[in-house]
């Protein structure tokens, strides 16, 4: 946190931390197991849905980078209740946890891919065929997947996924 917050953090803000990482923990299960019009009934305000829209008119596919911040859970949720969209996801490491990841997960229009080769193929062929997907940039890339780059001043392993498929053919990138 001190490098992000450029000082050490005070007390209050890991515990502020800790709340909000809390607060996903036991907000997860209701995101998961609860009926798809249920969990986004729940959202208040969405904003920058026009230009997802105007692009998938106008024939473009859409790589929506959502990085560990906000509830990208429900972005893709909303994503695919509107339109088709892949995301890419790493299997759990706990084999029992995969059916109710995967149940909490695809929903409506919203498939998922694994987070390897194939997934990545699966990705692209769907961006080809007019469907849009989403990832999270933040992930570590793995051994020979990612570029060293300049972080807060310290070299950081960075995913290049996310520019590689904003060279398909009629594919807009969005954060």
């Amino acid at each position: 946190m001190a490098r992000g917050l450029g000082h050490p953090p005070s007390r209050a803000e890991l515990h502020a931390n800790a709340q909000e990482t809390g607060r996903m923990m036991l907000e997860l299960p209701f995101v998961w197991q609860r009926p798809l019009d249920e969990v986004l009934g729940h959202i208040i305000e969405v904003v920058g849905w026009d230009l997802v829209e105007t692009l998938h008119k106008e024939g473009y596919t859409v790589v929506a980078l959502t990085p560990h911040m906000g509830c990208f859970e429900i972005a893709s949720l909303y994503f695919g209740k509107h339109l088709p969209m892949t995301v890419l996801y790493r299997p759990p490491k706990q084999a029992n946890v995969e059916p109710i990841l995967r149940a909490g997960r695809a929903r409506g229009q919203l498939s998922l891919a694994t987070a390897d080769l194939a997934g990545v193929r699966s990705i692209i062929k769907g961006l080809r065929q007019g469907i849009s997907t989403g990832l999270l940039p933040d992930q570590a890339p793995g051994k020979g997947e990612g570029l060293w780059v300049p972080f807060f001043g310290r070299p950081a392993y960075t995913m290049t996924l996310a520019a590689r498929l904003s060279e398909v053919k009629n594919t807009r990138v969005l954060l």
